[in-house]
């Protein structure tokens, strides 16, 4: 598929981007209000963990967007490269956690996920433009 035409590989990937763009903008409507509700299902001592479920939501609602990206480095020969990714922003996620739990607790840790997960998937996308540029 990508030995034929490198442009169709990238419209595709971005279109789907896009829809799911919008499918993550949706449930996010629907449930970052719900977030408070749903941790007090697990009783009152959890609800200050709603605003770290907000964030934790935004983290991986860039992994529904930006999924199609690994998938499609995958497909074209760059596992190594996803896989550099990942484990690099598993060292960036410990490193964060290490600096901003002590400071500020489980929104130290939501934090350092959003911002490992936000990094990676933004070196991904763009290292998905260089190789279907090639």
């Amino acid at each position: 598929y990508y030995g034929s035409d490198p442009s169709e590989l990238r419209q595709y990937v971005w279109s789907l981007i896009r829809r799911l763009a919008i499918l993550a903008v949706v449930i996010l409507t629907v449930v970052l209000p719900a977030s408070r509700s749903l941790v007090e299902l697990f009783g009152q001592g959890f609800a200050p963990a709603s605003t770290a479920l907000a964030v934790l939501l935004f983290a991986q609602a860039s992994q529904v967007v930006f999924g199609p990206v690994r998938t499609a480095l995958v497909m074209v020969g760059r596992e190594g490269l996803v896989t550099r990714a990942f484990l690099a922003a598993a060292i960036l996620n410990v490193v964060l956690n290490l600096a901003l739990i002590p400071v500020f607790d489980i929104m130290g840790a939501a934090i350092s996920t959003l911002v490992a997960l936000w990094a990676r998937n933004a070196y991904l996308a763009s290292a998905f433009q260089r190789v279907v540029n090639e």
